[in-house]
């Protein structure tokens, strides 16, 4: 299993619309300040065949610490959280531990674009 960072994402989904890099981050950005405020606004935001982003809230609670023994409290507060559609949860079973990132596989892993060479 890879990490995928945003710019690979970026590089990805430019190679797959056929358009420019700086253009797929920038939408990229985009989506990610509309996600932001919509969650914060109190909005789910479904992604069909992908899943559901919303925000929880998580209600205060007192901590302890075994090792020094004292105590805290955390406030209440907004959580980020995502459910995964039924659509997607089946397609990655199917694909199974054993394909998931093959290489050559599109949109799995290391498939996809091409990496761009490197400076020297």
């Amino acid at each position: 299993m890879s990490l995928l960072y945003e710019s690979d994402l970026a590089r990805d989904l430019a190679y797959s619309v056929k358009t420019s890099e700086a253009f797929a981050r920038q939408m990229l950005y985009a989506l990610k300040l509309n996600l932001t405020a919509r969650m914060l606004a109190g909005d789910v935001v479904a992604l069909t065949g992908f899943g559901r982003f919303h925000c929880k809230k998580v209600a205060a609670k007192r901590l302890y610490c075994p090792r020094t023994g004292k105590t805290g409290r955390v406030e209440a507060h907004l959580c980020p959280a995502w459910q995964p559609s039924p659509a997607l949860k089946q397609k990655i079973r199917r694909i199974g531990p054993t394909r998931r990132g093959a290489p050559g596989a599109p949109g799995i892993g290391r498939g996809g674009a091409p990496r761009a060479p490197g400076k020297k």
